[in-house]
């Protein structure tokens, strides 16, 4: 896959800095997916698929990662682009949640009265790193 022009070519410098994982229903897909892509550098590790049981939006999966990474689910940030699978399992876990909402579908008001709500909410992967700095420790 090449870079698109609307890519930053710094994108991935933040990210090999700190711990990554995928935990994704569908590992083919989704912007995490494409961050491997244009970043090949990037570990994920561990990395959770269907294959996990239970998954999303149980919080088993976050607090398998949390056991291997061995951290509390409140020193980490689930980020995901589902409110009823990522922000509830992210919540459920104990955790913080930052709902990737790249198109903008969870203003509506339909989602306003939703169980989990996430910490907070970004329309791009670029968002946060700076999220991560302002809030948590990553300092090696």
């Amino acid at each position: 896959m090449e870079k698109e022009s609307n890519i930053p070519s710094n994108i991935c410098q933040p990210y090999t800095l700190i711990r990554l994982t995928v935990c994704n229903v569908n590992m083919m897909t989704g912007p995490l997916y494409t961050l491997t892509l244009i970043c090949p550098q990037l570990t994920f590790s561990p990395a959770l698929s269907r294959e996990f049981r239970p998954y999303k939006p149980d919080p088993a999966p976050l607090l398998h990662i949390c056991s291997a990474w061995e951290v509390k689910p409140s020193e980490i940030m689930m980020v995901g682009d589902s409110l009823k699978d990522d922000v509830a399992c992210g919540k459920r876990a104990g955790a913080v949640a930052c709902l990737l909402d790249e198109s903008g579908r969870y203003d509506s008001p339909e989602y306003a009265n939703v169980d989990f709500k996430p910490d907070f909410k970004v329309s791009s992967l670029m968002e946060v790193h700076s999220l991560l700095e302002a809030h948590f420790d990553l300092s090696p």
